[in-house]
């Protein structure tokens, strides 16, 4: 191998180790940045839902609140506070007074938990209510996750609990509404990131409780791992998910937020999405730029030296044909013998090439000496051996 070839293999290796690990710091840096850019964005969506959650809370409170002020509210507990009292009036007043206060839920219980009224299932009519007795101060308490059973189904609420104290008696009004996707449809989400929802109303993980913005969600069950992860450990976690052909272009982290009821039990799963889709098309065009680059400046370095080679071969080429149609012995400089002697056997013709200072018989065809006596005698004997090798002589 020659030191040039030596020498533009070590230039070629430089440049391809610089261009790699610029693109690789470039790449890092953009990972970096944009990682801390995603988890700015997860962290403001997830405030928002926050900010969201409790100020919803706040109007299911303050809704249950001016329900249990409320003069009619009044009159039927000091109604209900009365012995024998007959519950079974108010039946249905539930289902009004939920409607008219845009809440999904309402119960209405009596002192000892009994059922009086429901909203959601009427029929659970004289059921008791264990849990609401079980609290004497409701009044200065928010809103909270709970279960609410339904006819067909166990629903997730945000609840609100109000007392009506009459006398001695209390009487307690719990009110809610659902959490579902229509809840999710009050956040702005940014551009590539979504909120899911997942409502943990049964054991295990059930893809159906699973929705976003548009319903069920799509393969609900590349989540499971995730959901049931959260479910074990009631912690925040997060998890990169691929839902593409495409591993890196389709993936999307999420980050899951627990919801808890009142005592902790995790009733709920906030998903919060961002799409990977814009770092990937990145990372891929900050590789394609490197290739590009390394192979101009690989390209521009070998295109020197290979035209440097080629116009050498060239002029070589040239000489070879330029060398090869002159004659080898029309080379170098003719010098006439002036001898007396010599002259005195020179034909008319040879002296009048002498005189023009050309070699005599021509630059070219066939040597023939002059072997005359008078001629031989005055020839070197140089001149003589380059006469009877067959050269034409060059010296006197």
């Amino acid at each position: 191998m020659s030191f040039r070839t030596k020498l533009l293999a070590l230039f070629t290796l430089t440049i391809v180790t610089a261009v790699t690990l610029v693109a690789w710091g470039v790449s890092a840096y953009t990972r970096r940045a944009f990682e801390l850019f995603d988890h700015q964005r997860t962290d403001a969506l997830v405030a928002q839902f926050r900010r969201e959650y409790a100020q919803r809370g706040e109007e299911v409170a303050h809704r249950v609140q001016g329900i249990a002020d409320a003069e009619a509210t009044i009159r039927m507990a000091i109604d209900l506070s009365r012995p024998q009292a007959d519950a079974s009036q108010y039946y249905n007043d539930a289902r009004g007074i939920a409607q008219s206060q845009q809440l999904d839920f309402l119960d209405i219980v009596a002192d000892n938990g009994t059922l009086i009224s429901s909203a959601e299932w009427p029929a659970r009519f004289g059921y008791k209510n264990d849990w609401v007795t079980a609290e004497k101060d409701w009044n200065s308490q928010g809103a909270f996750l709970g279960r609410v059973e339904m006819p067909d189904n166990v629903d997730l609420g945000l609840l609100a609990v109000r007392a009506v104290r009459v006398g001695e008696k209390h009487f307690y009004l719990i009110g809610g509404q659902r959490l579902n996707q229509d809840f999710l449809a009050t956040l702005v989400l940014p551009e590539s990131m979504r909120a899911v929802l997942y409502r943990n109303l049964e054991q295990g993980f059930v893809s159906s409780e699973l929705t976003d913005l548009h319903g069920q969600v799509n393969q609900a069950d590349l989540f499971a791992p995730l959901i049931t992860e959260v479910q074990r450990t009631h912690r925040e976690l997060q998890k990169t998910i691929n839902s593409g052909s495409d591993s890196a272009a389709g993936s999307e982290t999420f980050d899951a937020i627990p919801l808890q009821g009142r005592e902790g039990d995790l009733l709920g799963v906030l998903l919060v999405g961002s799409s990977r889709q814009d770092l990937v098309q990145m990372l891929n065009f900050i590789r394609a730029l490197a290739l590009l680059v390394a192979g101009g400046v690989i390209g521009a370095t070998l295109a020197g030296p290979l035209a440097a080679t080629a116009a050498n071969s060239s002029g070589s080429t040239q000489q070879l044909i330029a060398a090869t149609a002159a004659p080898s012995a029309a080379a170098g400089t003719f010098k006439s013998n002036e001898d007396a002697t010599h002259e005195a056997g020179e034909s008319a013709t040879v002296e009048a090439q002498e005189n023009s200072g050309t070699r005599p018989g021509g630059g070219s065809g066939k040597f023939t000496p002059n072997e005359a006596a008078a001629h031989e005698s005055s020839e070197s004997a140089a001149r003589e051996a380059q006469e009877n090798a067959g050269q034409r002589p060059t010296v006197p």
